[in-house]
């Protein structure tokens, strides 16, 4: 059995996915980049500031030390227990220099074509109250919907460079989830 990382950009499906995936394999442990994230952030003592400077943030999640922890934490925990982890923050190019694909499968999820107001309007029309992007304000969505954009353009890009498959889920989401589903877990097996 092999682990898994699905990586992409926000508001693209990775907790969707990597639930359905649990939910499918729950002998997998399942772990959220995010809430590794915050935890380091709250073990310093500076979580005020960082969720008042996004910049910051942006630059902490996607810096070379936590992108070395991410991975060093899922290949640790991959020894002894198969493993999910879903990561907004991961780059391609780390993955490629730490993970063995023999042992281990990367999917990234991605908005295909969006801009930064396609994504927003993705995020209005599909975001239900339990959401965290729900309730962001319009110069807070649009923040994070032109960082998602950048970063959705870098991904793409990367995972052809390093042979990662990309998945558009910008449209038939639902479909393109469980066509994701059954291909990731038809390959865990393998």
């Amino acid at each position: 059995m092999k682990s898994v990382i699905i990586l992409g950009v926000g508001r693209a499906g990775k907790t969707t996915l990597a639930c359905m995936l649990k939910a499918k394999l729950p002998e997998f442990n399942l772990s959220h980049s995010d809430d590794l994230k915050w935890a380091m952030i709250r073990g310093e003592g500076r979580e005020g500031y960082f969720r008042n400077n996004i910049k910051e943030q942006k630059k902490f999640e996607h810096s070379d030390y936590f992108q070395r922890f991410l991975l060093e934490f899922f290949i640790s925990g991959s020894k002894t227990n198969k493993c999910i982890l879903e990561s907004g923050q991961l780059h391609p190019k780390y993955v490629r220099d730490y993970i063995n694909r023999d042992e281990h499968i990367v999917v990234c999820l991605g908005h295909g074509s969006l801009d930064q107001q396609g994504i927003i309007d993705l995020c209005r029309t599909n975001d239900k109250v339990f959401d965290w992007s729900y309730k962001l304000s319009k110069s807070a969505l649009e923040q994070h919907a032109a960082h998602w954009a950048e970063m959705n353009c870098i991904l793409h890009d990367e995972c052809l460079k390093y042979g990662i498959p990309y998945i558009d889920t910008s449209q038939y989401r639902n479909k393109v989830l469980e066509e994701t589903l059954e291909y990731v877990s038809n390959r865990v097996a393998g």
